[in-house]
């Protein structure tokens, strides 16, 4: 949207003491789990919901979600 990648995002972040969420609340996880199963890609749902992606993918399987491998296909 803005012409820069999420490193620089993540750095300006940083600079400014901002930091990403740790977990996800209940309603936050069931959100993700639609919006995942919707099709969307894990990489989008992390940066709707501000979390690291091992932490979006450790919730998504612990709700019982399949994961797909980055070509759309479920591992």
């Amino acid at each position: 949207m803005y012409g820069i990648g999420t490193g620089t995002v993540s750095g300006i972040l940083k600079r400014h003491g901002a930091g990403r969420k740790i977990g996800l609340t209940p309603d936050e996880l069931e959100h993700a789990a639609e919006r995942y199963e919707a099709g969307q890609s894990l990489s989008q749902i992390v940066e709707a919901f501000g979390v690291v992606a091992n932490t979006m993918r450790a919730a998504l399987l612990g709700h019982g979600i399949t994961m797909r491998s980055t070509r759309g296909a479920a591992r």
